[in-house]
């Protein structure tokens, strides 16, 4: 409606003057803001009597930087950009933050082609329009006229009452706009609650909040980066961009990494582009990013990129509104999503459970049921939908369980009575008894109203089930007591239900007392006292328990009421379905495993051992050859009295240590057990060296009785050998366990006396006694039990004895003891000795020691003759080499001597030798190799080999020596075994190579 006054024509207009209050009334009256803004202007031309004035508010939002009117007291064209002004200028921005009038002269050469409303004025006066310490925009007088002065009283009495009017405007848009985002939030709380998804609330959240909260951009989001918005976005595209830049992206994360509020000041972040509008985008006065806390976990952000206003504080705290508004939405979300699964969680509970269940709602309507359950309801029924509960009996029990069911509907709320409801038994309409009870109630599942789990069970099976559960446990039980194991059987919750004798016995416990104890914490606490490391064990044993979901296997040790090695295994107990029984514990006393695991490492360790003596001995052989060699040299060389006495001293200590190197290859030697002609006495002198040296060092004294016309028994040599060695070393104990003899320094502590003799029907004996404290007469009938010993821990194994017993039974003999406390004990052995007939068939080795002639007998020359032969020596250890060396060529041989096999091979390749010495164990090639390798050659010099070795207890050397026929000399060697071992060598060869010439000389003859 035109307003009073005015007149248009065109876009242009000239002012008639108001009268006062017009525009008060105006604003009262609630004409829109185009006309207030018209009226305010022309109040300020009429009343200043100017040739242009404007009004222009402060309105930054959404790009527009100010709106307003200009008006002119001549009539012509108006300019629409003059309604906009950009306050940002430094002038504009002077004015607008003065307090009184700025007045502004402009000369000829001025432009002000920036303010466009000043175009052809002279002078302008500007005035900022302000209400309540609230600057609401810029009022202006431009004359185009020079030396025009303004009232200034005047014209802030017109400013005021233009500031009036524009506030009871403003005041009132604002209690709209209150109005309009109450309803806003209203909707957006009734579609929550009504279950719109999150994703359409947080979009429409986002443009409520850019709307009311004079906001630039609203960003709402997951726990995502920015970049990844959708629908939670509202503002212009070119902010978005900003999202995936510092410092917003910073603050983002640093939401989601903190849980706190963060806050970022305008000047951090600006935009210099222009809006889609055409407009300069407005700066910021601040970033705010808020956490959205559902269920107190971080699941979103709300970002909002505030303008500057006079209530920009204000919009702060209403920010929180819609932050907490998009946290009911996500959380009513989480909640639907954990209903659902619930929902699925029950249903698949029902339909895989292995029992008979169904649920019925609030009228009776079977809703779901297990597998079981479905086939036993509905195996004759056709139709399965909105059947009730009743519906499934017999018509004759059908009013007893809908009586039934409604006496537990109508106690829905009351736990009390529901608890006391009896279960009902009834006919199915197939006539199969079951017995029904209600198991729970459940709610809140994503289902309406409540609903009821029943379970149904099947009497006559029952009865079945329980005669069948009593024969299993007999059945049990019978197969407990039967095993040599003891077993324990523990519940889900760790207490004892079964346990059985066997287990009661190996824990020294009444099986009463172990099942008083009630769970495994009692049984464990019972047993720590009695464990050898109480602690250690018990924690260890608790730990186990912990595991219940793997099975286990430890070992302890006890010490009471007998020390005993025990291995536990446990494992878990499972259902058919996987649900969890109990726990499983099996128990077993592996003492006597231990003691036998220990003598096998014993023995083994013992056989590395021997293996290594064996080793030793033979590298001793070719120094000891060396030295008792050059000995007897020196003693056929007619030296001075006292260096044939140093000789022979030499030559005696050689001959004593060729001896225990021989007593332990024999005794480190591996061959199987085999019967042969032995001589006990020499099997006892070899033993005694044996240990004389240990024995020495204790003090022990051993005294040999030995019958020299003692005959010859039928043994395993080696094993004879132990039997001596294990009683001796039995009698060695026993003198130390009486600790040191009384009396002088220097005396014996004890004494050993080994007696053979022949006794009546063809048998020997063997008497072992020792002075020690004897055996006491309870155990005496015990010793030769496995593993029994009367030593502390760790001196025995008791082990000993029981395989002197085991051998000498396996012999045909007779094994006993005497003793008497405090005097000591005898071991007595006998053994079947060997007739004469039987002696001539074994007497390929009386002692049990192979020789060289026993494996190839060297036929004598009717004479030894002198005359000089060409020998070559092959030996790979010089010193014996140069040893036979010397012998031969004092002799009168010509000798040519060889380190190397590998070399000598090739020189027989060029020579011919009378005789051929060769070591047989040599590195590259050895004394076998040369052997073989001169067969395939067909060398002459096969026949004139003689080997020495310090190898004659392996198996493998025995083998090669017999299978060949080639003589051998043991080392260490006598130099006159040298001799006349080289003299039968070279015999031999001759006599073998006349019986090769002779069929050639018969030839020659004949013809």
């Amino acid at each position: 409606m035109p307003t009073p006054g005015w007149k248009r024509n065109w876009g242009t207009m000239h002012a008639v003057e108001e009268p006062p209050g017009a525009l008060i009334r105006a604003a009262v009256r609630g004409d829109p803001i185009e006309h207030l803004l018209e009226l305010g202007a022309r109040t300020l031309l009429t009343t200043c009597a100017a040739d242009r004035a404007g009004i222009w508010l402060i309105e930054i939002r959404r790009g527009q930087t100010s709106r307003g009117q200009v008006v002119e007291a001549m009539p012509g064209p108006m300019p629409g950009q003059w309604k906009h002004l950009d306050i940002s200028t430094p002038f504009l921005r002077e004015a607008l933050e003065s307090s009184n009038p700025l007045h502004v002269e402009f000369g000829s050469g001025q432009t002000v082609a920036q303010v466009g409303p000043l175009v052809g004025m002279h002078s302008a006066t500007w005035i900022p329009i302000r209400s309540r310490k609230i600057t609401l925009g810029l009022a202006m007088v431009a004359y185009a006229r020079p030396g025009v002065e303004v009232d200034p009283a005047l014209l802030e009495a017109r400013a005021d009452e233009i500031a009036l009017s524009m506030a009871h405007d403003r005041d009132t848009r604002q209690r709209e706009l209150a109005g309009e985002e109450l309803h806003s939030q209203l909707r957006l709380s009734r579609a929550i609650l009504a279950g719109v998804s999150a994703g359409s609330i947080l979009a429409q959240i986002s443009r409520a909040a850019r709307h009311f909260l004079r906001a630039e951009f609203i960003a709402l989001g997951r726990p995502s980066e920015p970049a990844m918005i959708g629908d939670g976005w509202d503002g212009p595209a070119e902010w978005r961009g900003l999202l995936q830049q510092q410092p917003l992206m910073q603050a983002w994360r640093k939401v989601l990494d903190e849980g706190r509020e963060v806050e970022i000041s305008g000047d951090a972040v600006k935009m210099s582009t222009t809006l889609a509008s055409g407009h300069r985008s407005p700066a910021l006065d601040r970033v705010i990013a808020r956490p959205i806390v559902v269920r107190s976990k971080i699941s979103g952000v709300l970002m909002a990129g505030l303008l500057k206003t006079e209530n920009c504080d204000d919009d702060a705290e209403r920010l929180e509104s819609y932050a907490l508004m998009a946290a009911r939405a996500l959380d009513l979300e989480v909640a639907r999503g954990e209903r659902a699964a619930a929902t699925l969680s029950w249903q698949k509970y029902i339909q895989d459970s292995q029992e008979w269940l169904a649920t019925i709602d609030e009228k009776g309507i079977i809703r779901e049921t297990s597998s079981g359950a479905h086939s036993l309801l509905f195996a004759y029924s056709i139709a399965t939908n909105d059947v009730r509960l009743e519906d499934l009996f017999s018509p004759v029990a059908c009013d007893a369980v809908a009586q039934w069911r409604e006496q537990f509907a109508s106690a829905a709320g009351d736990i009390a009575t529901q608890s006391r409801m009896v279960p009902l038994e009834a006919a199915l309409n197939d006539g199969l008894v079951v017995c029904i009870r209600v198991r729970s109630v459940v709610e809140g599942l994503g289902f309406e109203g409540r609903r009821w789990l029943i379970h149904f069970e099947d009497r006559g099976s029952r009865r079945a089930q329980l005669n069948t559960a009593g024969r299993l446990e007999a059945e049990m039980a019978g197969l407990m007591d039967s095993i040599d194991s003891g077993v324990l059987l523990l519940d889900e919750e760790g207490n004892i239900r079964v346990v059985s004798d066997r287990l009661a016995a190996i824990l020294g416990l009444e099986g009463r007392r172990l099942f008083e104890l009630g769970n495994i914490e009692g049984l464990v606490d019972t047993l720590t006292c009695r464990f050898s490391r109480p602690a250690e064990t018990a924690a260890r044993w608790r730990e186990h328990i912990r595991k219940r979901e793997e099975a286990s296997w430890d070992e302890f040790e006890l010490v009471r009421p007998a020390r005993k090695v025990v291995e536990r295994f446990a494992r878990p107990l499972f259902n058919a379905d996987g649900t969890r029984l109990g726990w499983l514990e099996v128990y077993r006393d592996i003492t006597g495993q231990r003691l036998i695991q220990s003598k096998l490492l014993q023995t083994e360790k013992m056989a590395a051992l021997g293996q290594l003596m064996s080793g030793i001995a033979h590298e001793l052989n070719n120094p000891l050859t060396s030295i008792q060699g050059y000995a007897q040299l020196l003693l056929s060389r007619h030296s001075t009295l006292h260096g044939t006495s140093d000789a022979r001293r030499i030559s005696q200590e050689a001959e004593r240590a060729s001896h225990i190197v021989k007593n332990l290859l024999l005794f480190s030697r591996e061959a199987k057990s085999e019967r042969r002609a032995v001589n006990l006495n020499e099997v006892i002198e070899r033993t005694v060296a044996l240990r004389a040296y240990e024995m020495k060092l204790e003090s022990i004294l051993v005294e040999l009785v030995l019958d020299p016309g003692l005959p010859h028994t039928l043994a395993d040599g080696a094993q004879l050998q132990q039997v001596i060695l294990n009683l001796i070393v039995n009698a060695e104990q026993a003198i130390l366990l009486k600790g040191p003899r009384e009396g002088e320094p220097g005396d014996w502590q004890g004494r050993i006396v080994i007696h053979t003799r022949r006794i009546a029907g063809d048998r020997i004996g063997l008497e072992i006694s020792d002075d020690g404290p004897g055996i006491a007469p309870e155990i005496v009938s015990r010793i030769f039990d496995p593993f029994f010993t009367t030593k502390p821990v760790g001196a025995g194994t008791g082990l000993g004895l029981s395989i002197v017993y085991g051998i000498v039974q396996e012999h045909g003999g007779e094994v006993g003891v005497e003793s008497q406390p405090g005097h000591g004990a005898t071991f007595t052995v006998e053994l079947p000795a060997l007739s004469a007939a039987a002696f001539d068939f074994t007497a390929e080795d009386p002692g049990g020691v192979p020789n060289a002639s026993a494996l190839m007998p060297v036929p004598l020359p009717g004479r030894i003759g002198l005359r000089p032969e060409f020998i070559l020596v092959v030996e790979d250890e010089p010193t014996v080499a140069q040893l036979i060396a010397d012998v031969l060529t004092e002799e009168g041989h010509r000798v040519d001597m060889l380190l190397d096999s590998r070399e000598a091979l090739q020189r027989l390749e060029e020579k011919n030798y009378d005789l051929v010495i060769c070591d047989l164990k040599m590195p590259f090639l050895d004394g076998a190799g040369l052997y073989r390798a001169l067969v395939r050659a067909a060398s002459p010099c096969v026949r004139r080999l003689l080997f020495v070795t310090g190898d004659t207890m392996s198996p493998r050397t025995l083998e090669f020596l017999r299978s060949s026929g080639v003589p051998y000399l043991a080392k260490p060697f006598l130099v006159e075994e040298l001799k006349v071992a080289v003299h039968r060598a070279l015999a031999a060869a001759a006599t073998d190579d006349e019986i090769a010439l002779a069929p050639e000389r018969l030839r020659v003859v004949r013809e």
